[in-house]
């Protein structure tokens, strides 16, 4: 028979129980390929998530103007043909400052911390990205309201 210490070891060992959304926390993905928007749209859909996916940054800019309340964070790739990523979270920053960033890249180090922490990036992961270091990533960014652990 477990005592309660033992079942809270285990329990704090759960990855989905402890970054499990605590609303329904409104996510907009930004990444020209169609494929990846999809993809992570039903899997962050399925984890509790709503998910609003942009295939243009400029989709994605319009989409905040109209409704700049409506998210929580975005997540966008940095490789984009209109403007890469650290441009659209420029123009995000403008038109909402407090919103949280996630960017990716298949590369490292494609921006400063100092120049990210400006723009409102909050995290940076490399790909390929599971679906569960996003997760893990939204939740440390949105949950703490620090910066993550690549900007620290």
């Amino acid at each position: 028979m477990e005592d309660h210490d033992s079942k809270a070891k285990k329990g704090a060992g759960d990855k989905n129980q402890a970054v499990t959304p605590r609303k329904r926390e409104h996510i907009l993905i930004v990444d020209d390929e169609n494929l990846i928007v999809r993809t992570v749209k039903e899997s962050l859909e399925k984890l509790g998530y709503r998910v609003t996916g942009c295939t243009q940054c400029s989709e994605a800019l319009e989409t905040l103007r109209q409704e700049p309340q409506k998210f929580d964070l975005v997540i966008t790739d940095f490789n984009m043909p209109q403007m890469n990523g650290l441009e659209l979270a420029q123009e995000l920053n403008r038109l909402h400052p407090d919103l949280p960033i996630i960017l990716y890249s298949a590369f490292h180090n494609v921006v400063s911390p100092e120049k990210a922490r400006g723009v409102g990036i909050k995290d940076y992961l490399l790909k390929p990205v599971r679906v569960e270091k996003i997760h893990q990533a939204i939740r440390r960014v949105l949950d703490s309201g620090l910066p993550g652990r690549e900007f620290v």
